[in-house]
Parts: C-alpha cells; structure tokens; sequence
C-alpha cells in the first residue's frame, strides 16, 4: 500500500473527510482490518484567506508547495490538495516535487467522461467558478461547462465560507443549493459538479442529472493509486 500525503487544513470539515473515508475505503477494498498509510500536513486555512483577499495567488502556491515538500520528505509516495479552489496553483506544487500529484479536476473529468457527458453545470466558490484555471483544465477533456449567475455565485460562496467551512450544514442552505444544481441542469447541464471539498456536506440530493462530488472522487481516485 502507498502512502497518501494530504494538504489539508484549507478547511477542517473537508480534511476530516478525506481522512475518514480513505480510512473506510481501505477496509472496504481489502475486506480486512487494514487502514490507509496517510501523512496530513495542515496549513493554516486563515493565512490563505488573508492572501486570497488580496490576490496573492503566488503567495498562497508558496504555503501549499512548502506543505508539498514536507509531505514528499515525511514518505508521502503520491499527494492530494484538499481544496478545489487551491488548485489554482496546482503547478506551484508540481514544480516542486517529484512524486506524483493527484489533480483532482483530472479525476473529475475522467469519472464524467465514463458517462458520456460533455457539459455540466460547475458549482463552488466564486474563484472557482468565475476565474479559468477549473474550466480550461474541463474544456482540456473535452467537458463544457455551465455556470450559475451572479447572484447565485453571491449564495455559494456565503453558504461555503460562512456555513460549510464552520461545520454548519443547514437545511435551508441545502435546498438553496439544489435549486442552484436544478437551474444549471434546466440550462442544459447533463451533470452538476460540487467543485468545493466541503460541498460534499449536502450530497447526496434528488437531481435530474448524475452529480459529481469532486471530494468523493478524488478520494476514490486516491484509493486506487494507493492500493494499485
């Protein structure tokens, strides 16, 4: 079994459940009493936000490449970024170390691929829906992607950083966002994305096309390598 190393702290919530349910898969997969070689570095999600709100993209790439390398020192032999929005700077880890990164739009892709869709309605925080990096690295599959409008934009990124990143899963923000899913699915997308790891709070839901939990997929992507 391979050692997973795990960026995380970007939110608690989601790192927690990285660590649970690669745990669950493990056992799951071997039917034994086994659990997943795993290294967590954790950085300081508040940090990170502070730099996002003024743009320090390259500020924030240096915080998660320096979590990379330690992870690649401490045996980690393949890493995951627990955040979707981080992978913006995707490449600043990439460049820095030289075991493999598991991208998680690219496991997206390819378990949307397996289904036959090409276009899907993308939900998540406003840098991830709004700036290229996530819908470029879709379009480089060969998946268009639907997005919601400014208004629900607003509503997503309240719900994800003042609810979901606090441990709050409200009901009343649950069905907010499946209204958000079923407009883009009315718009034409033959699948909804939860491109946010803390998105995986609400799901499952009643959809009328297949969801994408980018969090679980990832994961699932990540018990593959591991166990290979």
């Amino acid at each position: 079994m391979k050692t997973i190393g795990i960026i995380g702290g970007l939110s608690p919530e989601s790192t927690g459940i990285y660590y649970k349910v690669l745990n669950d898969g493990v056992r799951a997969r071997t039917n034994k009493q086994h659990q997943a070689k795993i290294i967590i570095v954790s950085v300081d999600g508040g940090e990170i936000w502070k730099l996002r709100q003024i743009g320090d993209w390259e500020g924030q790439g240096r915080i998660v490449a320096a979590a990379a390398l330690n992870l690649e020192r401490a045996g980690a032999e393949f890493i995951l970024l627990g955040s979707n929005t981080m992978h913006r700077v995707a490449n600043a880890i990439e460049s820095v170390v030289s075991i493999p990164f598991l991208h998680i739009v690219d496991a997206t892709a390819k378990r949307i691929k397996t289904q036959g869709i090409t276009r899907v309605g993308l939900t998540g925080t406003s840098f991830t829906i709004n700036e290229d990096f996530y819908r470029a690295r879709l379009l480089s599959h060969g998946i268009e992607t639907i997005t919601p409008n400014f208004e629900d934009v607003k509503l997503l990124d309240q719900i994800i950083y003042k609810e979901l990143c606090w441990g709050a899963v409200k009901p009343e923000s649950k069905t907010a966002y499946i209204k958000i899913a079923n407009s883009l699915a009315a718009k034409g997308a033959n699948g909804i994305i939860l491109g946010c790891t803390e998105l995986t709070l609400f799901a499952p839901f009643e959809c009328p096309v297949p969801l994408f939990d980018t969090t679980q997929i990832h994961i699932e992507a990540a018990l593959d390598e591991a166990l290979r």
